[in-house]
């Protein structure tokens, strides 16, 4: 199930870089097991830290891959 799920966020919005993260833009069912985390910095965290892991299913209405903008910027390790 997992990997049918990323096969699908692939087809959405190509494969994903090593050094930033891809946006992509549009309407999908995302599937998963949800738990509340607490918010320590994450991106685009939900205002309740609920998360998805893993992610099971994803089907993709209408997504693409969104143009990147300048305040998109790399991943630090």
């Amino acid at each position: 199930m997992i990997a049918r799920a990323r096969a699908s966020i692939i087809r959405a919005g190509g494969t994903p870089p090593s050094h930033f993260f891809r946006i992509i833009r549009g309407l999908a069912t995302v599937t998963g097991v949800g738990f509340f985390d607490f918010w320590h910095g994450q991106r685009g965290v939900a205002p309740n830290a609920i998360e998805l892991h893993p992610v099971l299913g994803f089907h993709a209405v209408s997504c693409r891959e969104a143009p990147r903008s300048s305040g998109d910027s790399p991943i630090t390790r």
